[in-house]
């Protein structure tokens, strides 16, 4: 099991009507995303989903230093507020659960 804390340094985020892009061998239409970027090359994405769209399973992979999850395209809002407003911001990654993968302020987070 491997459990990753890092706070995020700079981020992107971008909307799309109809991207699509392909996690674990099958095609997934993303509506937006968010890209967090730490240190030492580590980097955790937040994909959003069109409404009514199946939701993908979480991954963190230590090899690529990547922890993504995919979230409804109506907290795309929410979470671009944390990142401009929150202060310190921290990306949560967990190998084991990683369903349980998750932005948050240092406050929030449960190590």
């Amino acid at each position: 099991m491997a459990i990753k804390v890092f706070e995020i340094k700079d981020y992107r985020s971008s909307l799309s009507y109809k991207e699509v892009i392909i996690w674990d061998g099958a095609p997934v239409t993303i509506k937006g995303s968010i890209v967090c970027y730490g240190e030492a090359g580590y980097r955790f994405i937040a994909y959003f989903l069109p409404s009514g769209v199946q939701k993908p399973s979480a991954a963190y992979l230590q090899r690529e230093r990547l922890g993504v999850v995919f979230l409804p395209i109506d907290e795309m809002v929410e979470l671009t507020d944390l990142l401009e407003h929150g202060g310190c911001v921290y990306a949560y990654m967990d190998s084991e659960m990683p369903q349980l993968n998750y932005l948050c302020t240092m406050e929030e987070c449960k190590m």
